[in-house]
């Protein structure tokens, strides 16, 4: 997690089991996918003032030890 927490803001890593994961960055097809999700995300949620969307990169701690991931949407109800 130290390790972790140092990386620069913005880098696409996880942190899985205390384990160290670089991604690349998303392709066209993914971004087109997100982007459709997030549509209809902000129209169930958003729209209707149920809750927030987030879009990656954005940590989320699972735990304080080793867990550490970076959804592509995050929905905060």
């Amino acid at each position: 997690m130290e390790v972790y927490k140092m990386l620069p803001e913005g880098t696409l890593a996880e942190l899985i089991d205390n384990v160290l994961y670089m991604s690349p960055s998303p392709v066209f097809s993914h971004q087109s996918v997100i982007k459709s999700l997030a549509r209809q995300l902000f129209t169930q949620v958003e729209d209707v003032h149920k809750g927030l969307i987030f879009f990656a990169p954005y940590d989320v701690y699972l735990d304080e030890e080793k867990n550490a991931v970076q959804p592509d949407l995050i929905v905060v109800l």
